[in-house]
């Protein structure tokens, strides 16, 4: 599922850089399968990528319509 999020974000454009991608639908899909924005957030500093919960809720909003 991930591997389709990403080719489907890359294909339609909907973020300007497409450097960390993945790292965005990973966390749109942790989001959608019912992580918080904070718990998402948290969830990958662990991880090791510095991103705030207000880039998630972005990120979310920008391809929410996606899983319509």
């Amino acid at each position: 599922m991930l591997y389709y999020l990403t080719k489907i974000l890359k294909k339609k454009g909907v973020f300007k850089r497409e450097r960390s991608t993945e790292i965005r639908s990973l966390a749109i899909v942790l989001y959608f399968l019912g992580l918080s924005f904070r718990d998402v957030s948290r969830l990958l500093k662990a991880m090791g990528f510095k991103v705030s919960y207000e880039a998630v809720r972005n990120w979310y909003h920008r391809c929410k319509d996606i899983f319509n």
